[in-house]
């Protein structure tokens, strides 16, 4: 068995240490080789010039060896692709649907296998695997950079810094950076494929990718279809107006995006663009429902008045037990404002008084205030609604009853302007999904630029490995023949001594 021991010798001039690298224990009273440790660096210092050149010259060797290597074997480019979505909400990472964007989605079995399936490569691929070699990142906008940096030099202690990060909105642009690296592991082997077939694959996983898209969100990309041409059971003439007015404002709604996205699409049968449908939608339908709207209000016309009273009675003493509520609220305010005002009188007479307690003191009068005048504004409102219903409510009591007659008529005018809006729905339903259908709506929720690019660091990364290893082989080569020296000088020394 080895054992190594160190011990320091020496006097005023001469201060050695010793290293004892090797004794028999079975043999206690012998010594083994001691080296000066002291003297083996110096030997290492006055013969570093020639190790130093012996040095330089591996360094050297390292950086052809790793040229060399990088230029007969290079690494396999990756594939990277920019996808750019085409679509509202989309810089925010929402969906079209607008929930959050799947973007994992791009590595779900079913869009690598429809990828897969699509392409013919020379060796094959688990789904698994190539999905391990896809990666995915969402581009954050410029302002949102400058805002982590400017976050990234503040000290992490302070308040600023927590404001400033609960303050942070990430906002994205509307473009996704997809990368395939080559190089797939198969169980214990690494697969490689042509350059070529590995920018075909991410094609085909882009092109399955939207494919998920347009299936997956196809519904929230369709119009509210359709109204119930019948009135409704228990619905008043007001209310089947108001519930008219909010499907017209639907149709409205996806119309003007649907124009502004895709201004020259126009139906193969009829030749309408959405910009047509939704000047139906204004000219047409909105004019006849407001119409209507406002003959039936100002006339104070319904299916039962009685109802109506009840309803809007109910809703009258509500009002009132908010403004109850809003007039205490008030009153409650007021008087801690006036005690507030008391007491910082009697603060400020007082001496030695701290900032601390006038800024807590000024907060909290301005808080105050503030809520007093959000619930003056409140009250407000709820007085109005009040008037309303009143003046509703007197408008019922002092019409005449509808005739049936008059009834028979606003009935037609609601069910025709029904019929109306139904048929401008399924104008605007056949033109949308002739819209999905075509390749045209694909592309505008994605669409993507690839190529091949190579990593550029591959190329640094291959010259420092050389040059570490020339470099440690040198220090090794330089110490290696210092410790021989010495080893040598210890031996005969003992012989000597002998």
């Amino acid at each position: 068995m080895q054992q190594t021991d160190e011990k320091t010798t020496g006097g005023t001039n001469n201060p050695k240490v010793e290293l004892l690298i090797s004794r028999n224990p079975e043999q206690q009273g012998q010594d083994g080789t001691v080296i000066d440790l002291v003297r083996l660096f110096s030997t290492m210092k006055k013969r570093r010039g020639i190790y130093l050149r012996v040095c330089a010259a591996l360094i050297l060797i390292g950086m052809a060896a790793a040229l060399f290597v990088n230029t007969a074997f290079p690494p396999h480019p990756a594939a990277k692709a920019i996808i750019t979505l085409n679509y509202e909400g989309a810089e925010e990472g929402r969906a079209p649907d607008g929930g959050l964007l799947e973007t994992d989605a791009l590595k779900n079995t079913y869009v690598v296998s429809t990828a897969l399936s699509s392409v013919e490569l020379s060796k094959e691929l688990p789904p698994a695997a190539v999905a391990a070699n896809l990666k995915i990142e969402r581009i954050l906008s410029d302002e949102t950079k400058k805002e982590l940096e400017a976050i990234s030099g503040m000290d992490a202690k302070t308040n600023d810094y927590y404001e400033a990060v609960k303050a942070l909105k990430l906002v994205y642009t509307n473009k996704i950076v997809v990368t395939l690296d080559n190089g797939f592991t198969v169980g214990e082997d690494t697969l490689t494929i042509p350059d070529s077939e590995l920018a075909t694959l991410l094609d085909r996983i882009i092109d399955a990718f939207r494919e998920w898209m347009v299936t997956e969100y196809a519904d929230a990309t369709r119009p509210e279809i359709f109204l119930d041409t019948g009135r409704d059971v228990g619905n008043d003439y007001l209310e089947q107006l108001e519930r008219l007015s909010s499907f017209l404002n639907s149709l409205r709604t996806f119309a003007s995006t649907r124009s502004n996205n895709f201004p020259e699409f126009r139906s193969s049968a009829n030749g309408l663009s959405f910009a047509d449908i939704r000047t139906m939608i204004d000219r047409e339908a909105s004019v006849e429902t407001d119409n209507i709207q406002a003959h039936v209000y100002l006339n104070s016309i319904s299916v039962d008045p009685s109802l109506i009273l009840d309803t809007l009675n109910f809703e009258l003493d509500e009002l009132k037990i908010q403004r109850s509520e809003k007039l205490e609220d008030i009153t409650t305010v007021e008087t801690a404002i006036e005690t507030f005002k008391n007491e910082q009188i009697d603060i400020l007479r007082q001496e030695g008084q701290t900032s601390m307690t006038t800024t807590i003191s000024t907060d909290y009068y301005n808080s105050l205030v503030i809520k007093h005048t959000d619930l003056l504004a409140e009250l407000s409102a709820v007085n109005r609604k009040i008037t309303q219903i009143e003046d509703r409510i007197a408008g019922y009591q002092s019409a005449a009853a509808a005739t049936s007659a008059e009834k028979n008529e606003i009935e037609k005018k609601i069910e025709a302007a029904c019929r109306n809006c139904n048929t401008i729905a399924g104008l605007l339903n056949d033109l949308n999904e002739e819209l999905i259908s075509s390749g045209g709506f694909a592309a505008s929720m994605t669409n993507s630029v690839s190529s091949l690019v190579k990593d550029k660091n591959s190329l640094i990364k291959a010259v420092g490995v050389g040059v570490g290893a020339g470099a440690a082989a040198g220090l090794v080569v330089w110490f290696a023949n210092a410790l021989i020296l010495e080893l040598k000088y210890s031996s005969g020394k003992a012989k000597e001594d002998e």
